[in-house]
């Protein structure tokens, strides 16, 4: 429940408190009627013997509603801050039994049956009487006799009855001013309380907007310390990459190299087994020739043709071993080949982290940016909130003294609305008891006429309208106005 709330319920609980003795007034009002029923509501003395079942119930009402309010009491001392829950439950609890107080004065009304009345007047009857014999004329008069016996006795029943009402109606309003006051003491109590309570709030919030400013000034350091940091981390991976290509293509001049160093050298090393195999062959070859030509000179044509054979044999051989270096050499040219692709597919894959890791750096700067722009978004409205509040303070106000002032009166007209139909003509010094509360739609009938011709605006005053009590009500308080 806010500050304005609780002004408002207070200024609404103080204009709705009755003044003055409301039977004093009925009977001022009244004093023109006849003196049997003028005598209803006298303020008669009772004997002390005499019992009131009504009114020591009353009483006992009664102090059960100072029971209730001295727990209230103690409750809105004994705890520093009450919740708007506790405070309406407190109200509704009131409220509750101000309705059954009001039910047992519409109990003792009764429903308008305490009289039995002829429906013939008196000329009819006498009327009747001539037309009947005597005996049975004797018998309606004894009837009629017992009859005006009886309604002296409910009379006397009746006078008594209302004079008990009175002194209840009188123990309840004062109950209820009683009720009341302490009310509008402990809601002023808590009104203090609630604005010590925002201004607490203010303050904390005030030193909460400084802390988030340090804290932003201190984010725009490091955003920016970060930003230095991102931009050295980038020229010195921009030097480290080429660097990196210059020592890749070195190494891979130098693994081919070596590779090729490797493969002449093969190629020497096949080329001197070979050698070394025909130098075997023509030392053996010699030899058989010698031999052959010691021994058999007739074969020197046929070793000749043999010989031929053998050197197409070694064209042959060196043909094969040559397309056999020859393949070699092109399965080792696209080994290199795969070996420059996987380093250059490497090479790509580090550029494409390396881009990665530079767009995430990008994506939370722009992070910490949209935080900042959000959190001076937030201060910014938590300013144009407390500025507007400060500005519209005096409306808002009035806002809620009129939702209470409504909240209060439906509360009553809907408390007397359940009084049945029956009790509507006795109902009058209620509406005296509260002179503020509007009529309800059972309530809004015209009083009837006066036997004695009297106009009814001299029994019953003019009720002020709701526009004139709001007028009246906030006059005593200008100053509040001017603030």
């Amino acid at each position: 429940m806010s500050t304005d709330q609780l002004s408002s319920l207070v200024e609404s609980i103080e204009s709705s408190i009755p003044m003055g003795t409301e039977a004093i007034k009925y009977n001022v009002a009244n004093n023109h009627r006849p003196s049997s029923s003028r005598k209803l509501f006298e303020n008669t003395s009772r004997n002390a013997s005499e019992e009131c079942p009504v009114a020591d119930e009353l009483l006992a009402a009664g102090e059960d509603w100072d029971e209730c309010n001295n727990l209230l009491g103690m409750d809105l001392k004994s705890t520093p801050a009450i919740s708007s829950e506790k405070i309406s439950a407190c109200l509704d609890k009131m409220f509750s039994k101000l309705s059954q107080d009001m039910g047992r004065v519409c109990a003792i009304y009764g429903d308008g049956s305490l009289l039995s009345q002829s429906s013939l007047t008196f000329e009819a009857e006498l009327n009747e009487l001539n037309k009947l014999c005597e005996a049975d004329a004797r018998d309606q008069l004894e009837r009629y006799a017992l009859r005006c016996h009886i309604n002296e006795r409910e009379k006397e029943q009746l006078h008594r009855r209302n004079r008990e009402l009175h002194n209840a109606v009188e123990i309840l309003r004062t109950q209820v001013v009683r009720s009341q006051v302490n009310i509008v003491d402990k809601v002023r109590m808590l009104s203090k309380q609630t604005v010590d309570a925002l201004r607490a709030l203010e303050q904390t919030s005030t030193a909460e907007i400084t802390k988030w400013k340090q804290k932003l000034a201190l984010l725009t350091a490091q955003s920016n310390t970060l930003q230095n940091q991102l931009k050295q981390t980038t020229m010195q991976l921009e030097a480290k990459n080429e660097e990196l290509k210059e020592v890749n293509k070195h190494f891979d001049m130098l693994r081919f190299e070596r590779d090729t160093l490797r493969n002449h050298n093969d190629h020497l090393e096949q080329q001197l087994e070979q050698t070394k195999s025909r130098v075997r062959d023509l030392m053996d070859e010699l030899k058989t020739k010698e031999e052959a030509l010691q021994a058999n000179q007739d074969k020197v044509c046929d070793r000749d043709s043999q010989i031929a054979e053998l050197t197409e044999k070694l064209k042959t051989v060196e043909c094969v071993a040559e397309a056999h270096v020859k393949r070699k050499e092109d399965e080792i040219t696209k080994q290199m080949n795969h070996y420059l692709q996987e380093t250059r597919s490497i090479d790509a894959e580090r550029e494409r982290i390396a881009k990665i890791k530079v767009m995430e750096m990008q994506r939370l700067l722009k992070l910490f940016e949209d935080q900042k722009e959000a959190a001076e978004r937030r201060a910014q409205i938590a300013e144009e909130k407390v500025a507007d509040y400060e500005n519209n303070f005096i409306h808002y106000r009035g806002q809620m003294e009129g939702e209470a002032i409504r909240a209060i009166t439906n509360g009553y007209r809907n408390a007397l609305s359940n009084i049945p139909s029956s009790a509507r003509e006795n109902g009058l010094s209620i509406n005296r008891l509260f002179p503020l509360r509007p009529l309800s739609n059972c309530e809004n009938i015209e009083p009837p006429a006066d036997p004695y011709g009297k106009p009814s605006s001299n029994r019953r005053s003019r009720l002020p309208s709701r526009s004139e009590s709001l007028s009246d009500r906030r006059e005593p308080y200008p100053e509040r106005r001017q603030k």
